[in-house]
């Protein structure tokens, strides 16, 4: 042990006496701290998220130095033909070797240690929790070291492998090789997602698994464990390589003890990556399911008829009531009990259902009768039992698992692991009327979910839902009202008009204010930054409140995250819930409160659209409301609003825009004159009144995203400008 720590210490001393290498991790640390300040200034960046780029270039680059380091360290002395003599002292080359490697990574610890202690102090002073920065300092750590343990010790394997100088080539080749090339073109490009064990950084630069706070670390930790205990075992088996070569360049009897350790080393590195290489083989074979299944319906087959009710047997279902349990294991047990009005069925012994695939049924009864299906994919023909009548309660039992798979779902639209949640409505977690596609292939090895190709995603039944959710240690975001949450049950219970979604993380945070009816959900990184989206949120809702009767749109919730969780739908109300991911509609802090003031008041986002036609002024009319919010509470002219001032220009472009292609009569202009001037002489009430008449209206409510997909605006005008002027002169004009 002396001779080990004598050894330790000058191969230290060696080390840090360049002093490039001395000043490295400092000047590593500084220019971390200079990426967090700079980085700061804009809107959209939190710590964790700046901390993640940096790590995805700059543990990179450290990675280069590991791999010069091993290399010296080896060719200092240990494969210097000068340095032969070295070979007759009485020094063990595991004791020369182990040493090495420990200062080595001890060096580089040094980098690990100056971000490490920037990131925690940095997220503590800014209001972090102190275990979740923690947690994640840890995370960010445990990856550097594991990274460099891997890089140090193929380092050392090339400087023992190769004696010449050609090595420091051959290096830098297996460092680029090992982090851009692989992440670039292998993994990225060709979809090779299995081979991200074998990256040395694995902060990659394409993709970056890890950016996105809501669904990062805590949903890809299983996977990381595995492939970590792959890296570790296959580091040891690198390690006892250099050994081997090295007793064999000079007489000695450890040679058949360094082949017996290789090689159990080997099946070491073996065994490891058994379970990593299973848990990929599952999640291709999981594709291969649906790639190679006949039963997923090509674009071609379904993009023209899937909202066509009768083409996919769309019928209603007045109520649900769903039991969902979730086990250690992450299985989901359920029942779900739903009511089919006897219109719906009558003439027919079929019923015809739509469930996700990955779920299978144990049982289904109706009325209280087993009854039998037949089942192709997702689609479900239910046989009904002879003797029943009138209104069916059917009943149906089933389990599975939805574990996230970037084979199948790159971009995280479908998972219940853990405490990460996120089952979409369009993933048909639940049994939805008809045979409705949930995936489409468009290509010959890949699907994908409908929505991406389908107007506005599934058809969904207007119910009335009671969801009891239980097994799950998080809060779970639904869009229905929550009647009670208790450790590991909470109970829901709503109306739904476009299905019901799932949503939780395991480290989100809630945040109220007073005398305002909503919570905003996000996560702890950007708990601060929203603070101010929703005090300027608060003002337009007082606003509009002030004037409007009644919203139309019953909102509590507002989700607002990193990772866009409504992966291809236009929908960001899904019930009483906005979906608000950070690149949603712009990163303007005054931009993002009136996305979601316009969600509150008419259901989507939808105020300018360039295509749309001009005969038609629901989009016009919805712009007004905005107009006057402007006009009354910032007290902007028409010239500051037609420049854009206070991020307006997409709120109002449906007044001002004045391209003749598509706005040859300049309807928008003239409503805009019409209003201005009322406002100018004083008659805002009316005005104002005439909007509400208008926001009465069922019209004005309609659900744009369909025209909004397909390009194109409604055959007949929603509200025709001549609707427009005669309510203009009865209301306005005339004082009725």
């Amino acid at each position: 042990m002396h001779r080990w720590l004598r050894h330790c210490l000058l191969e230290f001393r060696l080390l840090l006496g360049n002093p490039l290498f001395a000043a490295l991790p400092i000047v590593y640390g500084v220019i971390y701290l200079i990426t967090l300040k700079a980085g700061m200034t804009d809107e959209i960046n939190t710590i964790y998220r700046l901390t993640i780029l940096y790590h995805s270039i700059g543990h990179m680059l450290s990675l280069g130095v590991a791999m010069l380091v091993g290399i010296l360290l080896i060719r200092r002395d240990v494969r210097r033909p000068a340095f032969e003599w070295y070979r007759s002292l009485p020094l063990s080359y595991e004791l020369q070797l182990s040493a090495k490697y420990a200062v080595g990574m001890l060096y580089l610890s040094f980098f690990t240690l100056s971000t490490a202690v920037i990131f925690y102090v940095i997220s503590v002073g800014s209001g972090i929790p102190g275990h979740i920065a923690y947690d994640r300092t840890m995370d960010f750590a445990v990856q550097y070291e594991v990274s460099y343990l891997v890089t140090l010790a193929l380092a050392m394997l090339l400087g023992v492998s190769i004696p010449n100088r050609v090595v420091y080539l051959i290096g830098f080749c297996a460092w680029m090789f090992g982090t851009l090339f692989m992440d670039i073109f292998l993994i990225s490009s060709s979809g090779l997602w299995f081979l991200q064990t074998f990256h040395l950084s694995q902060f990659f630069i394409e993709g970056r698994l890890l950016e996105f706070e809501n669904w990062g670390y805590d949903l890809l930790r299983p996977e990381m464990l595995l492939s970590r205990m792959f890296v570790l075992a296959f580091t040891l088996l690198l390690l006892s390589v250099v050994i081997l070569i090295l007793n064999r360049l000079r007489p000695t009897m450890n040679v058949r003890r360094s082949w017996l350790v290789v090689i159990v080393c080997g099946v070491l590195a073996v065994v490891a990556f058994v379970p990593y290489g299973a848990m990929w083989q599952d999640r291709y074979a999981e594709r291969e399911r649906y790639t190679l299944g006949v039963d997923v319906p090509t674009t071609d087959e379904v993009i023209w008829d899937n909202r066509n009710p009768e083409a996919v047997g769309f019928f209603s279902i007045p109520s649900y009531d769903i039991e969902l349990r979730r086990l250690s294991d992450d299985t989901l047990n359920a029942k779900v009990t739903l009511t089919v009005p006897a219109e719906a069925w009558e003439g027919s012994r079929y019923v015809p259902l739509t469930l996700n695939r990955n779920l299978e049924i144990q049982e289904v009864r109706v009325q209280g009768k087993e009854a039998f299906f037949r089942r192709t994919g997702e689609h479900i023909s239910l046989a009904l039992p002879a003797g029943v009548q009138g209104d069916l309660s059917i009943e149906i039992r089933y389990s599975g698992k939805f574990l996230y798979n970037p084979v199948l779902s790159p971009s995280r639209s479908m998972f219940s692991q853990g405490t990460e949640v996120n089952l979409p409505n369009y993933a048909a977690w639940y049994p939805l009327p008809g045979h409705q596609p949930i995936y489409i292939a468009y290509g010959p090895n890949d699907v994908n979910f409908g929505a991406v190709y389908t107007t506005a995603g599934l058809l969904y039944p207007d119910s009335q839902v009671e969801l009891t959710l239980q097994g799950y240690s998080v809060p779970v975001y639904t869009g229905l009202k929550e009647m009670s949450r208790q450790p590991g049950l909470q109970t829901y219970s709503g109306n739904t008009r476009n299905g019901v979604y799932l949503l939780a993380g395991a480290d989100w945070m809630e945040m109220k204010i007073d005398d305002l009816p909503v919570t905003l959900v996000t996560t702890p990184y950007r708990y601060n930054d929203a603070r101010p989206y929703l005090k300027m949120f608060k003002q337009k809702y007082d606003y509009f409140s002030s004037w409007i009767p009644e919203l139309r749109y019953d909102i509590d919730t507002i989700v607002l995250v990193d990772h866009n969780p409504v992966a291809y739908t236009n929908y960001s109300v899904v019930n009483q819930m906005i979906l608000s991911p950070r690149d949603y509609m712009s990163y303007a802090k005054s931009h993002l409160p009136a996305d979601w003031m316009s969600n509150w008041l008419f259901g989507d986002r939808l105020l300018y659209y360039p295509d749309w036609p001009e005969g038609d002024v629901i989009l016009k009319i919805r712009s007004l409301f905005w107009y006057m919010y402007y006009r009354e509470v910032e007290g902007l002219t028409d010239e500051d609003l037609k420049r854009g001032y206070f991020g307006t220009t997409v709120l109002l472009d449906e007044l001002f825009y004045s391209d003749e292609e598509y706005h040859p009569n300049q309807v928008g202009l003239e409503i805009l004159k019409m209003v201005s001037k009322a406002v100018d002489e004083g008659r805002g009430d009316q005005v104002k009144r005439l909007l509400v008449y208008f926001y009465e209206q069922e019209e004005l409510l309609s659900d744009l995203n369909g025209y909004l997909n397909g390009y194109s605006g409604p055959e007949q005008p929603i509200i025709p400008y001549s609707e427009w002027l005669r309510q203009w002169e009865l209301v306005v004009e005339d004082g009725a």
